[in-house]
């Protein structure tokens, strides 16, 4: 049974409580986690408790030269069927039991499911990679067990594709302009548009 880290929202919320991205320098919320009594509890069972949020590490691949992002199709082989068949931006998953204890753990989460997901014609390295920030809503069920760890990692090839849908749970990934994204906004999930949003305002974020 997969087990996932949970982090009661009441301890999350303790300090600051917000909806929508916050950007890391306001408040980071990755000492939040590490210091409080976060637990593992299995996925099945967190999926549905609404009195506890899953840390997700949601990671935007860029490229500075091109400006141009990585996004995807969620695939029917993804285990958060609630989500599949839209577009995102960020590739995310569950802070795993094996690595925890300070925050470097989400930095290497970050790794972890890029090289899992993605295919990158670039060298990619954990020390390239940084936090942007948080995302957090309670509209839906979804919503209200997640909570977002948003990261960048930058590369300097346009050469970044989805691996075959044998190997991963996201399909037709390919770097995309925000303009192409912006094309097709409707079709992204809310984390997605919600970033994509304050990226086209604050670009200097990336």
């Amino acid at each position: 049974m997969e087990q996932v880290m949970v982090i009661d929202r009441k301890l999350l919320f303790s300090e600051l409580y917000f909806t929508g991205f916050m950007p890391v320098e306001r408040y980071d919320f990755r000492k939040k986690i590490i210091h409080s009594d976060y637990k593992w509890m299995n996925r099945n069972e967190a999926d549905f408790d609404i009195n506890f949020k899953q840390p997700i590490v949601y990671t935007l691949v860029y490229n500075r030269r091109s400006s141009c992002i990585f996004s995807y199709q969620i695939s029917r082989k993804s285990n958060e069927k609630r989500l599949m068949d839209q577009w995102a931006v960020g590739v995310g998953g569950h802070v795993s039991h094996d690595s925890f204890g300070n925050q470097i753990v989400f930095i290497n989460e970050a790794l972890r499911e890029i090289l899992e997901e993605v295919i990158i014609n670039s060298w990619v390295s954990s020390a390239n990679i940084r936090c942007l920030g948080f995302l957090n809503l309670d509209n839906t069920t979804i919503d209200k067990v997640h909570f977002g760890i948003v990261y960048i990692l930058p590369v300097d090839t346009g050469e970044v594709w989805s691996k075959s849908e044998t190997q991963s749970h996201i399909c037709a990934g390919k770097m995309h302009t925000i303009e192409n994204i912006m094309d097709s906004f409707g079709h992204y999930t809310e984390w997605s548009r919600i970033l994509i949003r304050y990226i086209r305002n604050y670009p200097h974020i990336l």
